[in-house]
């Protein structure tokens, strides 16, 4: 498996999200991609630090 679609409702993707990039996956986020800047930057972060 390469890519993780996460399609589920904006207040519960963030968490899926992070565990994606966690586990080396990419992530396809669709607009919107977090319900605030906060949620958003956490999710860059998680990707950032799986490289």
């Amino acid at each position: 498996m390469d890519a993780i679609s996460v399609c589920l409702h904006i207040i519960y993707t963030p968490k899926f999200r992070v565990e994606t990039a966690e586990a080396g996956k990419h992530v396809l986020c669709e607009k919107p991609m977090a319900t605030s800047l906060e949620e958003a930057d956490i999710m860059v972060r998680a990707v950032r630090r799986a490289g």
